[in-house]
């Protein structure tokens, strides 16, 4: 009973700021290049600092009542901006919410949220040395040299980002003709990184959309200092 008074609070705080900031109607992924987008990208995140109080307050409320925030951030954060497309705070937000209702109305569903023993939830820095990859207690060792180079090429100059997709650090796109092989080849490359990034569960990928003309590494996790 009190963990459903917890999330029906956590639910009506979401909505005041959908409320507020008159988010009804709003699309969770918004097309680029298109005439609107950009006023559209300006609305859905203007006061940054509220959606990140609210998201502050969803992981204390998880943790406190030993529900799995992970999971839960996981299905949100499932819709990922991509080179067609970019989603905002408020995309975020209204997808969590419809998370929260599901679980408010069906207690069984909220059930799978459940933890199997009380535990700190947490995105850990991710590290990277000689070709191996650490994200708390999870890592993994590259052997295929390509990957390795692009790794280390990549590293120093990468993105760094929290869970709710405020910057931490910009990063710095590297050209495709810094890399000796081919652009295809390279994307292939990338992509069976990310492919190992995705199956060991470490929130690190490279993108290269087509407007970057190169690769950029992100690294997802919390602010260490």
């Amino acid at each position: 009973m009190e963990e459903a008074k917890t999330l029906k609070k956590l639910y009506e705080q979401g909505l005041e700021i959908v409320e507020t900031n008159n988010l009804y109607g709003a699309p969770r992924k918004i097309p680029k290049n298109q005439s609107e987008s950009f006023n559209e990208m300006m609305r859905q995140n203007i006061y940054p600092a509220i959606y990140k109080r609210w998201w502050d307050t969803a992981e204390s409320y998880f943790s406190n009542n030993s529900l799995n925030f992970l999971r839960f951030k996981k299905k949100i954060y499932a819709i990922e901006s991509s080179s067609d497309y970019d989603v905002g705070h408020a995309g975020y937000l209204l997808t969590a919410l419809d998370e929260l209702e599901k679980m408010i109305d069906k207690p069984s569903y909220s059930e799978a949220y459940k933890l199997s023993a009380k535990r700190v939830q947490r995105w850990p820095g991710v590290d990277y040395k000689n070709g191996v990859i650490r994200q708390g207690d999870k890592f993994h060792k590259f052997s295929n040299e390509a990957a390795i180079n692009m790794l280390n090429k990549l590293w120093i100059k990468r993105r760094i980002i929290q869970p709710d997709k405020t910057t931490v650090s910009m990063g710095e796109v590297t050209a495709w003709s810094e890399f000796t092989k081919t652009i295809d080849s390279n994307k292939g490359t990338a992509q069976a990184i990310n492919k190992s990034m995705r199956e060991k569960g470490i929130t690190l990928s490279v993108i290269y959309p087509k407007r970057l003309n190169g690769l950029l590494l992100i690294a997802t996790q919390k602010r260490t200092n």
